[in-house]
């Protein structure tokens, strides 16, 4: 990329996004990469001191927290212990839609609150306001983990993704402040060979993008199609988000695009991120969670809080958002917290590992719940290089259909070998039926589809 096209966009085009978007992200941006130097004590004092002046701002100025910390003995003013926030129930989307109003603080003007929402992909989408110091944090927090592999602010990246990360029908206004961030978009919704095809023309060019922020899904599916024809298309780095990355998706992609992978993390609305850094082994896939903007707490199923290293709900409260406070918030996520230090000298804290969704899961007819994960890991898949990708749908607690999406010829011994070893693991009383089909099954934000159950509250039981 020319440089000087970096300084315009870095020193003229970017300051004027910051007025379009009435956001300080250039500042944040700033701040994060001074922070992230800070020791681990030094940043947990930031948060301790953050968090305080969330909870009193709470008390003051949220209904909804006026009332609860009177009916559970909690003064905010006095708070000095990250321990003491256990005092203060898990907050759940649904007490959220029930309590809309009472969360928005009652001087939220002043904080530019904008409305925002969940796509509803775990079946329980969520309306928040997020103030300007949240917005500012979105992208900064990208731009910290992405400058830490070489790239520099004002250089343009490939955005690949559906609405997750780049909505279909962004207003006129955005678009010009992606064009002047130098964000290409290439909707990743649906994606075909004709697509992939038409991509891989464009980051071809000399004066396209040499990074690229995309779903897990959405890269391997590029990189399969580039493999499968000995094309290779090298770039400087590709950060992924949005679904699990498995060595089998690392390895496909960084071959196919001869550049180093690192993954990411983010909640919106808790304004919890986390990345990967070259230091980090990729075998234990650990990341640094942004503790500038986020605390988070590691909780299982009775709320309790867990060590490191314990695997649980991600419990988030959102540090920059005070138009309408999200303190305790079950991010609907399952990970753990690791106690490692990373070798690149970041006091950042790292998330040991990410599951994903709690919820995607499947019943056995005995009453196990068995996690996406297994399924992620399900060796066959990756053995037949003719499956592009699955889908399990569950219709009963004693029937599962497994969908396969081919890439190539399939073949039916493949098949009936992978029902045969899922029975082996999941029991004879499952019935599992496999249907392969080229239909796409993805979220509306663009994500692959892992888990759909049509099961009761009742057949959970």
């Amino acid at each position: 990329m020319i440089p000087f096209e970096r300084t315009l966009r870095k020193n003229l085009f970017m300051p004027i996004v910051d007025r379009i978007k009435k956001t300080d992200m250039l500042s944040v941006y700033r701040e994060l990469n001074r922070t992230q130097w800070l020791s681990r004590r030094e940043l947990e004092d930031l948060q301790l001191a953050r968090l305080r002046k969330l909870l009193i701002h709470a008390q003051e100025n949220v209904p909804y927290y006026r009332r609860l910390f009177a009916d559970i003995g909690f003064d905010a003013g006095r708070f000095t212990s990250m321990d003491e926030l256990t005092r203060i129930p898990i907050l759940t989307k649904q007490t959220i839609r029930k309590n809309f109003a009472d969360f928005q603080a009652q001087n939220r003007s002043q904080f530019a609150p904008r409305l925002g929402h969940t796509s509803g992909s775990t079946g329980e989408p969520l309306q928040f306001y997020l103030d300007r110091s949240s917005h500012s944090y979105g992208w900064t927090n990208c731009w910290r983990a992405f400058s830490n592999e070489g790239f520099q602010l004002g250089e343009s990246i490939a955005i690949l993704a559906g609405s997750a990360l780049s909505p279909k029908a962004s207003p006129p206004i955005r678009t010009v402040y992606l064009f002047l961030m130098g964000h290409k978009r290439l909707m990743a919704s649906p994606l075909n060979d004709e697509i992939i095809q038409q991509f891989a023309k464009i980051l071809s060019r000399k004066s396209s993008p040499r990074y690229m922020y995309c779903c897990v899904s959405a890269a391997y599916q590029f990189s399969r199609y580039l493999l499968k024809r000995n094309q290779i298309l090298p770039l400087k780095a590709i950060f992924t988000t949005s679904e699990s990355l498995l060595p089998v998706y690392r390895e496909s992609i960084q071959s196919a695009f001869d550049c180093p992978v690192y993954d990411t993390y983010g909640n919106n609305e808790s304004c919890l991120f986390a990345h990967e850094c070259r230091h980090q082994n990729q075998d234990n896939h650990h990341l640094h969670y942004s503790m500038e903007s986020a605390y988070l707490e590691i909780a299982d199923d009775n709320d309790q809080i867990l060590r490191e290293g314990e695997i649980g709900r991600f419990i988030a409260t959102n540090l920059a958002n005070y138009a309408m406070p999200m303190i305790r918030y079950d991010t609907g996520d399952l990970g753990a917290l690791s106690s490692s230090e990373c070798a690149c000298g970041s006091g950042l804290k790292l998330i040991g590992q990410i599951l994903g969704r709690s919820r995607e899961f499947i019943v056995t007819p005995d009453g196990k719940r068995i996690h996406w994960s297994f399924f992620n890991k399900f060796p066959l898949f990756y053995d037949f290089t003719w499956i592009s990708s699955w889908f399990i749908c569950q219709e009963s607690r004693r029937h599962i259909t497994v969908h396969l999406r081919p890439d190539g010829i399939p073949n039916p011994h493949d098949v009936e070998a992978i029902k045969q070893k899922m029975q082996e693991k999941l029991g004879k009383d499952l019935a599992i039926d496999i249907v392969v089909s080229d239909k796409q099954h993805i979220t509306s934000a663009g994500k692959q589809k892992l888990i759909e159950s049509h099961l009761s509250e009742e057949d959970l039981q």
